[in-house]
């Protein structure tokens, strides 16, 4: 039995915006960017430059992967239809988890 997704898209573009950044940006530019001036000095205006490029090529890509599978899904459809469901269930399973696993290692 096939069954039909109909997502409501009345997301303004401040909205998509907003949530754009918060995901890209997080807390942890409020938590560590003092440690990090400390240990890079001067040389954290090139990071922060570095990570805007390398966040923007990770957004393009998304947007890119948005288009050509307009489907509901996002990540997991986009493995899903590159290597098969075993895998995407692998990767929607642990990276759940997993992701914030670091978190008591760090400072």
């Amino acid at each position: 039995m096939q069954v039909q997704v109909s997502l409501s898209r009345d997301l303004s573009f401040f909205d998509i915006t907003m949530i754009g950044i918060a995901g890209m940006i997080g807390a942890g530019v409020f938590a560590l960017t003092g440690i990090a001036a400390g240990i890079a000095g001067p040389a954290i205006i090139l990071a922060f430059f570095l990570n805007g490029i390398i966040a923007t090529l990770t957004g393009l890509a998304y947007a890119e992967l948005g288009s050509a599978m307009p489907q509901a899904g996002g990540g997991y459809l986009w493995i899903k239809e590159a290597w098969g469901i075993m895998l995407a269930s692998w990767r929607a399973g642990l990276t759940g988890p997993l992701t914030p696993s670091p978190v008591p290692f760090t400072r």
